[in-house]
């Protein structure tokens, strides 16, 4: 029986992962800062550093959230593209290790390439499935669609992020024409951070706004929970 917090909790629970960029340098910067052996250290911070450990809290917080909510809000399933998303963020790189790549340039739909791109740069199914999800909610209020606003925002920088990293796939297939090479006083310029910007946007400012969104929804669920719940001295003078 879910008590009148569970589904804040749920909500904290799913935001865990939009923090990932800062949840694992914290950890790592807590652990060297209380002199930790490197025993512990090492093993720790693999663990942070790879988003699989908050994707699975993250998925457990999106199912049971999910569960707890359907009775409740008609739009429950624009939701459970979210909790797919964790799912794939959470086993591409166990995944990944179950396939093994012997061509020295393979395509992009062998299975071993699929899930080291989805390890790698999984977490741009994010944004647009948290806008289907805050979508979802508008039973919450007038922000609730705000928060779709943003997330379809952070959404266009993700779709830029996934077109730098599928485009030498897509010239390797035909599909789009190679870049021309670019001169500078006769001199060959190249550009190989094409893309980082988008990607240091995407996990320093995007993930973390949604991150915000779903805190800021998990305190509007505790808040109503808690006007709904009645305090002893108001049941003891009824």
């Amino acid at each position: 029986m879910k008590s009148p917090w569970s589904v804040s909790l749920a909500l904290v629970a799913m935001s865990l992962l939009f923090f990932f960029s800062a949840i694992a340098p914290f950890v790592d910067g807590v652990l060297r800062g209380l002199g930790a052996p490197s025993s512990l250290t090492i093993p720790v911070s693999s663990v942070m550093w790879s988003p699989t450990l908050l994707a699975l809290i993250s998925l457990c917080g999106g199912i049971v959230f999910l569960v707890w909510t359907r009775g409740e809000n008609p739009s429950w399933h624009l939701g459970v593209p979210l909790v797919v998303a964790y799912a794939i963020i959470a086993c591409a790189p166990v995944a990944g290790g179950l396939f093994i790549i012997h061509d020295m340039n393979p395509p992009i739909y062998h299975p071993g390439v699929v899930c080291s791109l989805l390890s790698a740069y999984g977490t741009v199914l994010l944004p647009p499935c948290a806008a289907l999800f805050f979508w979802s909610q508008r039973r919450a209020g007038w922000w609730a669609p705000v928060m779709t606003g943003i997330a379809l925002a952070i959404t266009l920088n993700a779709l830029v992020l996934t077109f730098f990293v599928f485009s030498p796939y897509l010239v390797a297939a035909g599909l789009l024409p190679p870049a021309q090479p670019q001169y500078i006083d006769g001199q060959l310029v190249k550009s190989d951070g094409e893309g980082l910007l988008f990607l240091i946007l995407h996990y320093t400012i995007g993930l973390p706004v949604l991150g915000i969104c779903f805190l800021a929804l998990a305190a509007h669920s505790w808040y109503t929970a808690h006007r709904a719940v009645p305090s002893p001295d108001k049941e003891a003078t009824q």
